[in-house]
């Protein structure tokens, strides 16, 4: 499997709005990297362990509303708009056929 496209810029419209704390959205970031790393050794074809990852991602995600809210900020609309984005992109990157709906099925924001 080639490596992730390191030309990709992860959260750009979280990194270029002032409404989210840059620590904050590098911890997204952080875990965008740990999956990103995970799929680049992972068994692709096993839709149901990348789906398993996904849940994983995306529920620590969820983790970090409270995170968000101390510092007068949330994930609405544009930071869930640029977290979907990029998981898709990265879904397409690696060829890997699930619905942006699905892998994200776990989401609370």
């Amino acid at each position: 499997m080639d490596k992730f496209d390191d030309q990709y810029v992860l959260l750009q419209n979280m990194y270029e709005d002032t409404y989210y704390p840059q620590y904050l959205v590098d911890k997204i970031k952080w875990q965008f990297i740990h999956l990103i790393e995970h799929l680049e050794g992972a068994n692709l074809k096993d839709l149901a362990l990348v789906q398993d990852k996904l849940d994983e991602f995306t529920m620590f995600i969820n983790s970090m509303q409270q995170e968000f809210w101390d510092q007068d900020s949330e994930i609405e609309t544009v930071a869930s708009e640029s977290i979907a984005a990029t998981l898709e992109y990265i879904l397409d990157w690696f060829e890997i056929d699930i619905p942006i709906e699905d892998a994200l099925r776990e989401r609370e924001w």
